[in-house]
């Protein structure tokens, strides 16, 4: 089971949101910097769309 697996064969199946790749994937330079705080359930959509 990779990464890849895991988000492209269930979770963005199920929750059918492209914000999942940058929540789970983008850590290399190219990519926005990752929040500096964890992800929490009340405030998930916030936290996606900033």
């Amino acid at each position: 089971m990779s990464l890849d697996n895991i988000e492209h064969g269930t979770l963005r199946k199920q929750y059918d949101d492209p914000r999942i790749h940058f929540a789970l994937v983008c850590a290399s330079m190219s990519c926005a910097r990752l929040r500096n705080e964890p992800y929490t359930a009340a405030r998930l959509d916030a936290q996606l769309d900033a």
